[in-house]
């Protein structure tokens, strides 16, 4: 007797369910469904691709900079060299000289200005002459003023 009661009990007991286990598991299958739902509307390539062009627009950003740079050290130097011409002047020299020098220096630093203004120093896609946030943090995302969220002319 003491058998079929022990049998009974333990048949009783593995065929009995727990509700809130149910509806734990209940609960976390809906979340599972969520998540796959959320995963399967991520356009995986769309973002890789998104990604890809970004890259490509920074590196083409710093190649453009890059040249500028090199025109900017270029008349930098034609400046120090002009300089030093100034310097050596024999004053004894004819007038017309000193005048053509300083036109030279003039028309140097002139384009040395525009040259800085065509420079995007901070990489926010923005050139100088148009940023109006010209310390915008590396990376961040800037309206057509270069400036980031956030951020006051």
């Amino acid at each position: 007797m003491k058998k079929i009661l022990a049998v009974l009990s333990v048949l009783l007991f593995t065929v009995c369910t727990n509700p809130s286990i149910e509806e734990g598991l209940a609960d976390l299958n809906k979340t599972l469904a969520e998540l796959e739902a959320e995963l399967a509307a991520i356009d995986v390539q769309a973002t890789i691709t998104k990604l890809e062009e970004i890259t490509s627009a920074v590196e083409e950003m710093e190649q453009q900079n890059a040249e500028v740079n090199l025109l900017i050290d270029q008349v930098r130097a034609e400046l120090a060299t002009l300089q030093t011409e100034v310097e050596e002047i024999d004053f004894s020299g004819t007038q017309d000289k000193l005048t053509e020098l300083k036109e030279k220096i003039a028309k140097a630093k002139e384009a040395l200005e525009l040259l800085s203004l065509l420079v995007d120093n901070d990489l926010d896609g923005v050139v100088n002459a148009y940023d109006k946030c010209p310390d915008t943090p590396t990376g961040a995302e800037v309206d057509l003023d270069g400036c980031a969220v956030g951020q006051t002319p």
